[in-house]
């Protein structure tokens, strides 16, 4: 069907005028006119009433038995609603008797079928190992050691006695155990630093309260230590990084007092 995008005139119709025909399917048109009685435009048609009788009287007849513009019932004929289903889920579904010959030979056939059954025996060998493993009962304890009542002489333990041993189980000595463990278990009792007879040498005698040194941390390093902000001591070489007690001196006590 050729297609002119111009005015009516180029199918033969006009406004007085409504038959016509299109230029390239003058046939289709001519039997659809002799079919229907019209052709595939219906003109318009405008039927003169007056505002006041629009909603108080009844339509024409006229008006009433007018045929539907529907140009594609008129042109395809009515809609009927039926699914319309393919009939595609039959395809290749026929009978060959060509699928029937074999495409193996009988020996793979039987060889095959020795296979998979020995596969098959193989795979019950391990589903009954693995749930008689499951179903065993067990013995031991976390750490893979046999549960039993040991004699207290085989593994070396004594009674009311706390032993510490290595990982080889040989027992540590007194003097080489933790001793912070053992005073955090309230085993024994915590170790002095310092003996008495190293203590009394620190206690000041005769001296007075304003000079005398005090027993502090600075003190204990004196003799065998160094610390933060220590110098050289000029008078005694052998306590060169020691602290003096000058912070603790009152005015009285430098040398450039006089009296």
């Amino acid at each position: 069907m050729q297609h002119n995008p111009t005015t009516l005139t180029a199918y033969n119709k006009f406004n007085d005028r409504s038959q016509g025909t299109l230029i390239g399917n003058w046939q289709e048109e001519r039997e659809l006119r002799d079919v229907t009685g019209v052709g595939r435009t219906i003109p318009g048609q405008h039927l003169s009433k007056t505002r006041a009788d629009l909603f108080t009287k009844a339509p024409p007849e006229e008006l009433l038995n007018r045929p539907i513009n529907n140009t594609n019932e008129r042109t395809l004929g009515a809609k009927v609603n039926e699914w319309v289903d393919s009939e595609g889920h039959v395809y290749g579904t026929g009978y060959n008797k060509a699928e029937e010959i074999p495409k193996i030979g009988p020996k793979t056939s039987k060889r095959e079928e020795f296979f998979k059954e020995q596969i098959l025996q193989e795979l019950s060998e391990q589903e009954r190992q693995a749930e008689e493993e499951a179903n065993r009962r067990q013995f031991e304890t976390t750490h893979k050691e046999q549960f039993y009542k040991k004699d207290p002489l085989e593994v070396g333990n004594v009674f009311g006695k706390r032993v510490m041993k290595t990982q080889n189980g040989v027992p540590i000595p007194y003097d080489q155990k933790d001793n912070e463990i053992m005073v955090d278990r309230g085993i024994r009792e915590r170790e002095q630093f310092l003996t008495d007879e190293e203590l009394r040498k620190y206690l000041p005698k005769g001296e007075s309260y304003l000079t005398q040194q005090p027993i502090t941390f600075w003190k204990e390093k004196q003799d065998d230590g160094a610390f933060y902000m220590s110098k050289q001591n000029t008078q005694n070489p052998n306590k060169t990084f020691a602290k003096n007690n000058d912070f603790l001196k009152t005015f009285q006590d430098y040398k450039h007092h006089k009296d």
